[in-house]
C-alpha cells in the first residue's frame, strides 16, 4: 500500500464510518431497485427495504467495529513491517560507516556500563531496602548528650538505662539491645576466633528473622542462673559443623564454658555490620554468633557505662520523631535521678536504613553525580558525531526525499537509527556492567557498608535500556532536525547549511564545562588526599605490626571478675614477647588509633569543683600497658607506665596534651588527681603527645589513658616493633600468645602503615573513580572540539581558499581556527565555574583544608582546559592551510 495510504487509514478514523455508511446505502438503494422494478411504487418499495435491512443502526455499529479492527490490526503489520525495513536499511547503513559505529558503540558502552555499574552500588548500598520484614519501621536509639560543651548525637545505652527504656516506653513495639563480642571455638577442630554479638532476646522479633533451624532466644535465657545457650550463622554451621542439622541442642565450648546450640539463623543473616554501624562500637564485618546479654547486677547499677546499641521496631502507627520524643523524656527522667550533672542528656531514634550508610552516602552520591555528568558528555559526543554524519548524508536524503519520501519517514528512518545504536550499545554496557561490578566490587573499601548487598540489580539494567533507548531517540531526533534542508541540496547540487552549527557549538561548550566541573572535583579530591596523607597521626607507623588478641572470659560472671585473668595473661604474653630478639618494644592498647573505635567518658578533676550547671571534663580513653607508647613511638612527658603499676599500686593515668591544654592551661597536670568511673582518684603520671584516634581529618580530642593491669580488657591490639621481617614478628607474636593462652586467638596480623593507609581506603576509592571519571570526561571533551573543528574546516575550505588567494597567510589561518576552539573553551570554562561553585555544596564534605572554591585550582584547570583546545584545534586548523586557492578561485 502507498505511503500516502497509509498515513490516512492511520490518522482518520472517521473515514470507516462513511465506507460504512456508504456500504449500508449501497445495499439498500440496491434492494429499492429491485423492488421498483417488480412492480412496486418508490416510496412503498423504500419501506420494504428498510423492514427487511432490519436495525440499520445496530449493523451500522458492528461493521464499523469489525472495520476499525480490521483497519488497526493493519495498521500494525505496517508499522511492524517499516520498522523491520528500517532496522534493515539502518543495519546496512551501520555497516558501511565502521569508524562511526564504533566509535558510537563503544563511547556508549563504556559510558552506560560506567553508569550502571555506580548506580548499582548505590542502589545496593543506599536504596535497596534492609532484607527484614518491617525494615521501613526499624530504627537504632541513641542516647544523645552535651559534652565538654560539644553535643553528641551517637552515644549508646548503659544496661540500667536500657532497662529502664524497654519498661517504659511506649512508641516500640520491641527494643532490644546488642554489643560486640568475640568466642573462640575449640573442640571439633583448632581453636577458632568467631565474632558476633551478644543480644537480648528481642533482637530476632524486632528484627522479623526465623532461624533455619531450631529457635532463638527466649526471656528465659538471659537470666544469670540461665543454662548458657548459643545461637550460629549459617556460614559457621556449614563451615565449622559441615551442615550437620543435628546441632541443635548439642553442646559446643566458647572461651572454654559449654554452649547449648538452640538455632541456626538462615543464609545471608549476619547482623550487626560493622561498616553499618559507627566503627567506635568495634562490630565485626558481619556477625557469625550470638549469645544472650545477660546483664550482673553490678552493670545494673552503672548507669555511666554506655555499650550498647539499642534496636527499636516502631509501634504501628509511631513515627520516628513520636518515638525520640518518648525515649528522650525517659533518657532525661533517668539522668536527673541518677545526678548525672552539667550536661542536657535525652535520645533520639533514627532509621536504621538511613543510619546503616550514613557515612558512606553522601560520598557515594558524589560519585553517582560524576558518572552522570560523564554520561552526559557522552551523549553530547554521540550527538556531534550523528549531526556531523547526517551532514555528510544530505545528498543521499535529498534523493530519497525526491523519489517521495517524506519528512515524517526520513525522520523516522534517523530515529531508528539512532534507537538501534543506543540498543546496541546497551547490550554492550550490560557486558561491560557485569565485569565492571566485578572489578568494582573487589576493589571497595572494606568499610564501606552492605558491600554484600550489591549485585548487577535488574532494575538498573531495565533502566540502563530505556535511557539507552531514550538517548537514541534524541540522537534521532536530532538528526531529523537536518532533513529540511534535503530539497534545497538536490536543487543546488551543493550542501546547504543545515543551520546546526551552532548547536554543536553548544554541546561542545557543554562539554567542555561539564569535564571541567569533574576536573576541579578530582583536583580538589587529590589536593585534599595529599593533605591528609601528610597529616601527622602523632605515632610512626614504620616498623612496627599490629594483632587482634581476644582472651578467655567467662560471660557468667560480671565484666570487672574477669579482669585479673585478662590482666595476668597480658602481662605475662608482653613480658615474654619484649624478651624476644629483635623486637624493640611490645605493648597493647584497648583501641588503635585510625581504626575508627574509641571510647569517651567524663571524669571530674580533685580539688576543682564544677560548678552548678557546668559540664564535666570529657575525654576519649584507652587501657595501654607500659610499653604501648614505644611501641606506636609516641612521646611521653613525666613518665609512662610500669609493671609496678598493677592491681596492688594506687591508680595512675596519663592524659594527652590536647587534654593537658584544654583542663589545666599554663600549668602541668602531672602529679594532679582526676575521678573517673566510679574508682579511686587516678594520680596523672605523665603527658603523651597527641594521637589521631579516630581518623586522620577529625580535630584531635582530649586522650586519657588507663593502665592495662588496673583496667584490664579482654580484647585488645597488640603492637610489635622492631627489627627484621614483618613475617618473624608476626610468627614470634603468634607463638608466644599460644605460650600462655593456647586457646586465645590472633587475628588481623598486619602493618600499622597498612592501618594508616586503610583509614584513607574510602577517601582513596572515591577520588580513584573520581579522577577516572573526570580524564575520561576531559578526552570526551577534546575529542567532541576536535570533531566540530573539522567539520568546520570542511565547512569553510571554500571560504578559507579565497582567504588564502586574497593573500591570506597560513598562519592567519591557523590563528584564527584556534581562536575559534579557544572561544568555545573559553564559554565552557565559564559555564564549567560556574557549574562547579553552585555545585561546591554537593563535594565539599570530602575536601581537607581545601576550599571548594579555591582559585588556584580554578585558574590552573581553566588553563588546561584552554591548552587542551589549543591542541584539539591544532590539526584541522593545519589542514585548513592546506585548501588549495586556485580550486576554490574556480569555484566562485
Amino acid at each position: 500500500m502507498s505511503e500516502p495510504r497509509r498515513v490516512f487509514r492511520l490518522s482518520a478514523r472517521s473515514s470507516v464510518d462513511r465506507d460504512v455508511d456508504d456500504e449500508i446505502r449501497f445495499h439498500l438503494e440496491s434492494r429499492i431497485a429491485e423492488l421498483i422494478a417488480s412492480g412496486m411504487d418508490a416510496e412503498r418499495a423504500r419501506g420494504v427495504a428498510t423492514q427487511e435491512f432490519g436495525d440499520a443502526d445496530g449493523a451500522h455499529r458492528e461493521l464499523a467495529a469489525i472495520d476499525r479492527h480490521r483497519a488497526a490490526r493493519a495498521a500494525r503489520r505496517d508499522w511492524r513491517h517499516g520498522l523491520a525495513q528500517d532496522a534493515r536499511f539502518a543495519l546496512r547503513t551501520l555497516r558501511r560507516s565502521p569508524g562511526f559505529t564504533a566509535a558510537v558503540l563503544v563511547t556508549l558502552a563504556l559510558a552506560l556500563g560506567a553508569t550502571a555499574v555506580i548506580t548499582s552500588v548505590v542502589y545496593g548500598v543506599v536504596l535497596r531496602a534492609l532484607p527484614y520484614p518491617h525494615h521501613d519501621r526499624l530504627a537504632l536509639v541513641w542516647t544523645t548528650a552535651v559534652l565538654d560543651g560539644q553535643p553528641n548525637d551517637r552515644l549508646p545505652f548503659s544496661a540500667a538505662n536500657f532497662n529502664d527504656l524497654r519498661a517504659g516506653a511506649r512508641s516500640f513495639s520491641t527494643l532490644a539491645a546488642v554489643r560486640s563480642s568475640g568466642y573462640t571455638i575449640t573442640g571439633n577442630g583448632e581453636p577458632q576466633l568467631v565474632l558476633g554479638a551478644r543480644v537480648t532476646p528481642g533482637l530476632f522479633e524486632a528484627l522479623g528473622v526465623r532461624p533455619y533451624l531450631g529457635r532463638t532466644f527466649t526471656p528465659d535465657d538471659d537470666h544469670g542462673t540461665s543454662a548458657p545457650v548459643a545461637v550460629v550463622g549459617y556460614d559457621l554451621w556449614r563451615s565449622r559443623f559441615g551442615g550437620d542439622r543435628g546441632i541443635v541442642d548439642r553442646p559446643i565450648t566458647l572461651d572454654g564454658v559449654s554452649y547449648t546450640v538452640v538455632g541456626v539463623m538462615p543464609p545471608a543473616f549476619a547482623f550487626p555490620r560493622g561498616a553499618e554501624l559507627p566503627a567506635a562500637f568495634g562490630f565485626a564485618s558481619r556477625a557469625e554468633l550470638w549469645t544472650p546479654a545477660v546483664f550482673t547486677a553490678a552493670e545494673l547499677q552503672r548507669r555511666g557505662t554506655f555499650n550498647l546499641v539499642v534496636v527499636g521496631l516502631l509501634a504501628p502507627g509511631a513515627s520516628l520523631s513520636s518515638a525520640s520524643a518518648d525515649a528522650a523524656a525517659i533518657v532525661r527522667r533517668i539522668t536527673r535521678a541518677a545526678g548525672f550533672p552539667g550536661s542536657t542528656w535525652g535520645a533520639t531514634a533514627v532509621s536504621m536504613q538511613q543510619e546503616s550508610t550514613r557515612a558512606a552516602r553522601p560520598g557515594l552520591l558524589m560519585l553517582l553525580g560524576a558518572v552522570v555528568v560523564v554520561l552526559l558528555i557522552a551523549c553530547a559526543n554521540v550527538s556531534n558525531l550523528v549531526l556531523a554524519r547526517t551532514a555528510g548524508r544530505q545528498q543521499e536524503l535529498a534523493v530519497r526525499a525526491a523519489l517521495g519520501a517524506s519528512r515524517g519517514r526520513l525522520g523516522m528512518q534517523l530515529v531508528t537509527e539512532g534507537a538501534l545504536l543506543a540498543l546496541v550499545g546497551a547490550l554492550a554496557a550490560g557486558v561491560a556492567t557485569a565485569l565492571g561490578l566485578h572489578a568494582v566490587l573487589r576493589a571497595l573499601p572494606r568499610s564501606l557498608p552492605r558491600a554484600a548487598d550489591i549485585t548487577v540489580e535488574p532494575r538498573v539494567l531495565v533502566a540502563l535500556v530505556l535511557v539507552a533507548l531514550l538517548a537514541g531517540t534524541a540522537f534521532g531526533a536530532l538528526a531529523a532536525g537536518q532533513v529540511s534542508s534535503a530539497h534545497t541540496v538536490l536543487r543546488t547540487g551543493t550542501r546547504a547549511a543545515t543551520g546546526r552549527g551552532r548547536l554543536r557549538q553548544a554541546l561542545v561548550i557543554a562539554e567542555v564545562g561539564l569535564s571541567l566541573v569533574l576536573l576541579i572535583v578530582s583536583a580538589l579530591l587529590v589536593e585534599s588526599f595529599v593533605r591528609i596523607q601528610n597529616v601527622r597521626p602523632g605515632f610512626n607507623p614504620a616498623g612496627a605490626i599490629t594483632a587482634t588478641v581476644i582472651l578467655p572470659s567467662d560471660p557468667r560472671v560480671d565484666f570487672r571478675a574477669n579482669q585479673p585473668k585478662w590482666a595476668d595473661l597480658s602481662t605475662a604474653y608482653l613480658d615474654r614477647l619484649n624478651d624476644v630478639p629483635g623486637i624493640d618494644a611490645a605493648g597493647e592498647v584497648s583501641s588503635l588509633p585510625l581504626t575508627g573505635e574509641w571510647e569517651s567518658t567524663t571524669f571530674s578533676i580533685v580539688g576543682r569543683p564544677n560548678p552548678a550547671g557546668a559540664t564535666r571534663p570529657s575525654a576519649h580513653y584507652a587501657i595501654a600497658s607500659p610499653n604501648y607508647f614505644r611501641a606506636m613511638g609516641v612521646a611521653v612527658r613525666g613518665r609512662a607506665f610500669t609493671d609496678h603499676d598493677d592491681r596492688k599500686s594506687a591508680p595512675v593515668a596519663i592524659v594527652s596534651e590536647t587534654a593537658a591544654e584544654r583542663y589545666w592551661p599554663g600549668a602541668d597536670p602531672v602529679g594532679q588527681e582526676i575521678q573517673v568511673f566510679d574508682t579511686a582518684a587516678l594520680r596523672i603520671v605523665g603527658v603523651a603527645g597527641d594521637v589521631k584516634q579516630a581518623s586522620l581529618t577529625d580535630p584531635i580530642e582530649p586522650m586519657l589513658y588507663l593502665p592495662a593491669a588496673q583496667f584490664a580488657y579482654g580484647s585488645f591490639s597488640v603492637v610489635v616493633r622492631g627489627r627484621g621481617s614483618v613475617a618473624a614478628r608476626a610468627a614470634a607474636t603468634r607463638r608466644e600468645l599460644r605460650a600462655v593462652a593456647p586457646s586465645a586467638p590472633l587475628t588481623d596480623v598486619k602493618t600499622l602503615q597498612e592501618v594508616f593507609d586503610a583509614s584513607l581506603a574510602q577517601r582513596r576509592f572515591a577520588m580513584l573513580l573520581v579522577s577516572v571519571f573526570a580524564a575520561s570526561a576531559a578526552a570526551l571533551a577534546t575529542i567532541g572540539l576536535y570533531s566540530v573543528m573539522a567539520y568546520t574546516v570542511r565547512q569553510r575550505t571554500h571560504e578559507i581558499g579565497i582567504r588564502m588567494a586574497l593573500g591570506a597567510r597560513p598562519a592567519d589561518v591557523r590563528r584564527m581556527m584556534i581562536g575559534q576552539g579557544v572561544a568555545l573553551a573559553l564559554a565552557g570554562i565559564g559555564v564549567g565555574a560556574v557549574a562547579a561553585l553552585a555545585l561546591s555544596g554537593v563535594f565539599r564534605h570530602q575536601l581537607y583544608e581545601v576550599s571548594a572554591a579555591d582559585p588556584v585550582t580554578y585558574v590552573a584547570l581553566a588553563i588546561v582546559v584552554i591548552a587542551i583546545a589549543v591542541v584539539a584545534s591544532w590539526a584541522p586548523a593545519r589542514r585548513a592551510t592546506r585548501v588549495d586557492p586556485s580550486r576554490s578561485l574556480q569555484e566562485t
